[in-house]
């Protein structure tokens, strides 16, 4: 989205329009830890053989698209489509040159999945002031109208809709819910031991365990977000858009942090990098690729 990251469980009046975005992603990242693998679908002619990597990439595409398709059905709960007809044809209109320009591009993954994912992209728009966007697994992006009355041209709209198929394409969710297992594998048997301990050291590993599990899931949103940035670039670059739009944005992004202390003190609980950091890689990133900076 420009926002992916973990959330605190929270009452659903409570929420803002932003903040129930974060939770649907993060019901969709749930779900593929809890998602069985589907059945394969008999085929009236034999298929060409493929190998047990090309099968496995088919099923973690299946299961990206089955998880998505189902998390649509709640977004559609929480949001109001939008009623402008322009501004929903304006997005559909630049994310579809966008995702045809993913679904064959070999893009550099700072961190995600390496291999080509491609998906049939979806793009909607929904009622919301809020200043933000959200992709679910297997390419269904949400665009605010916020977001949309806030980006300066179309360079810019293009830029945050290349970073939301980047997280997409990139399959962050499903590699958030990889490094998850791995993570709860590390500290199980810490855990195990201080129950051993007693019920006063249990209660401090546990708390310490907590802690341990949301800096480092956070810290992994913050890769997340960081390699859609780098991926938005890649793809932009192949387009009549200005890359350095994504810049801009971002700029306008940080800028808006400074104002707010929350933005830059949460330290373990931020899921996204600081938009001043954002974009000073940025910089780094449109200077590698030969793309002058103004």
């Amino acid at each position: 989205m420009i926002s992916i990251g973990l959330m605190f469980l929270t009452s659903p009046l409570l929420l803002t329009d932003s903040e129930r975005a974060d939770r649907l992603s993060d019901m969709a990242w749930t779900a593929l830890q809890q998602q069985t693998q589907p059945a394969q679908a008999t085929q009236a002619t034999p298929a060409p053989q493929k190998t047990r990597q090309e099968i496995a990439h088919d099923r973690d595409i299946a299961r990206d698209r089955e998880v998505g398709a189902k998390y649509v059905l709640e977004a559609d709960k929480e949001f109001r489509p939008t009623k402008n007809v322009e501004m929903q044809r304006r997005v559909e209109r630049i994310g579809k040159e966008l995702a045809a320009i993913a679904n064959e591009t070999k893009a550099e993954v700072l961190w995600g999945d390496r291999r080509m994912n491609k998906f049939d992209y979806s793009f909607k728009v929904v009622e919301s002031k809020d200043i933000n966007a959200f992709s679910l697994p297997g390419g269904y992006i949400y665009v605010f109208e916020g977001l949309i009355n806030d980006a300066e041209s179309d360079d810019e709209l293009a830029g945050v809709l290349a970073h939301e198929i980047s997280h997409a394409s990139f399959r962050h969710v499903a590699t958030l819910e990889a490094e998850q297992e791995k993570l709860q594998r590390l500290t199980l048997p810490l855990i195990l031991l201080s129950l051993l301990g007693g019920a006063a050291a249990a209660s401090t590993a546990l708390v310490g365990n907590q802690f341990l599990t949301t800096a480092i899931g956070n810290g992994w949103s913050q890769q997340a977000e960081s390699a859609a940035d780098y991926g938005g670039l890649q793809f932009m670059l192949k387009t009549k858009y200005n890359p350095t739009a994504i810049l801009t944005f971002m700029e306008r992004m940080a800028s808006r942090e400074r104002s707010n202390f929350l933005a830059n003190e949460l330290g373990i609980l931020r899921t996204h990098p600081p938009g001043r950091e954002r974009a000073e890689s940025l910089v780094r990133y449109l200077k590698q690729c030969g793309v002058q900076v103004q």
